[in-house]
């Protein structure tokens, strides 16, 4: 391909992925409380990561003293950005810290709203749990096949876009998911972002709204009349158009983000000035796009059902997943008073709302009970034979695929 068309093609993939990219860092930034600074950090070093193992993820080479059996990367076209499933997770853990004291509040002028707290960003839990992943991925496919099979992780995604759309999504596209949501009627926050921003209004305010769905309609009508390489980056279209109807308004406060999208992923993270940049965007405009992202996330997940059989055991299996997953969505709170406990052990206290968080968070419950239930119920008859069918043909596969890569490595030697 010539380094031209590759550098085009490359620039049509980073718009492609912007978006997805920036959406998990901004609104982890804006739950914890942190200043302009860390947002701009936490921006940039997801840019700078992304870029790098994409890069690792598109080479793919052998693991050492393994006889090419294992391997790191896919060595195809293939993006390695922040996840989208560790918000709502984390959006529980924060509100425990912050409800326990560890966290810190702070009242400003009357209104009661979260102080900075970088230590509760987790980056060790984060460390730790991605040797568990590691650990997994050395399991046959058939293995992983039966520990989590479609009824078992199609839950999990549809829950997670779901629990997306209502914490982070539609909450920006009323002004901000932050303290001004409540619409106390004075203070700082008694209009969003406060009462400070340039064009400050009350949360689900009309013309709030209607920014928002400018950026939204944007992508839909991208879909009916654009390009294939426009609606690669319909997501980045959809923020470019609200933001340019933003700028005039008076609803961003700095310089204009007309011209954001001038450099490759890694190069977005290392020139400060354009990561903050993406920290200008209002939050209806981020709450559109974030909103239709965190809703194709589901659809994935109703994709991944789709390939249940959905015989009885698989029906069983989903309603009770669901019970707690659906729940959880619908009244937020129903585990908060089950633990109770106002003692001096620091260990307990620890576990009791670790216990919280996991029946809080709707799709880590649901996941759970149907991985729980998926292990100890019985099969039905017709299913195994069904389940019989489809690991031999994914056997066979994965046989024609390793003869392929033998007869490429065979040639490769050759030559």
């Amino acid at each position: 391909m010539p380094i031209t068309l590759a550098l085009i093609c490359g620039f049509q993939h980073a718009l492609a992925m912007l978006a997805g990219l920036i959406a998990p860092p901004i609104i982890m930034a804006g739950e914890l409380g942190f200043d302009s600074r860390q947002q701009n950090q936490m921006v940039a070093v997801s840019l700078i990561a992304a870029g790098i193992l994409s890069c690792i993820q598109m080479s793919r080479f052998p693991i050492p003293f393994t006889k090419r059996k294992y391997w790191v990367g896919t060595g195809l076209i293939t993006v390695v950005g922040t996840s989208f499933s560790t918000l709502s997770t984390a959006s529980a853990i924060f509100n425990t810290l912050y409800k326990d004291g560890t966290c810190p509040m702070v009242v400003i002028d009357g209104t009661s709203t979260r102080g900075p707290c970088p230590e509760a960003y987790g980056l060790g839990t984060s460390a730790l749990c991605s040797l568990l992943e590691m650990g997994i991925s050395f399991l046959s496919p058939r293995t992983l096949r039966r520990i989590f099979p479609p009824v078992v992780t199609g839950t999990v995604v549809v829950l997670i876009g779901a629990s997306l759309v209502g914490s982070s999504g539609f909450a920006d596209w009323g002004g901000g998911s932050g303290s001004c949501m409540s619409r106390p009627e004075t203070g700082l926050y008694a209009l969003c972002p406060n009462i400070n921003a340039p064009h400050a209004l009350q949360w689900g305010d009309a013309r709030y709204i209607g920014l928002g769905f400018l950026s939204w309609v944007t992508i839909i009508i991208v879909e009916f009349f654009g390009s294939p390489s426009m609606k690669s980056a319909s997501i980045v279209l959809g923020l470019i158009v609200g933001c340019i109807v933003a700028g005039p308004l008076n609803y961003i406060d700095g310089s204009s983000i007309t011209e954001v999208i001038s450099r490759i992923l890694i190069l977005f993270g290392v020139l400060a000035k354009i990561s903050g940049v993406f920290l200008a965007i209002p939050a209806p405009v981020l709450g559109g796009v974030t909103t239709f992202l965190f809703t194709t996330v589901t659809v994935s997940g109703l994709k991944v059902l789709s390939m249940c059989s959905f015989s009885r055991r698989d029906r069983v299996i989903l309603a009770a997943g669901l019970s707690f997953g659906l729940g959880n969505l619908l009244v937020s709170d129903w585990s908060s008073y089950i633990f109770t406990y106002a003692g001096s052990n620091a260990a307990l206290e620890g576990f009791l709302n670790a216990l919280i968080i996991i029946l809080s968070t709707p799709f880590l419950i649901a996941g759970i009970v149907c991985s729980l239930l998926n292990c100890t119920l019985p099969a039905d008859p017709d299913s195994l034979v069904e389940e019989a069918a489809e690991e031999d043909e994914i056997l066979a596969d994965h046989a024609s695929s390793d003869r392929k890569e033998s007869e490429v490595d065979a040639d490769v030697k050759m030559a």
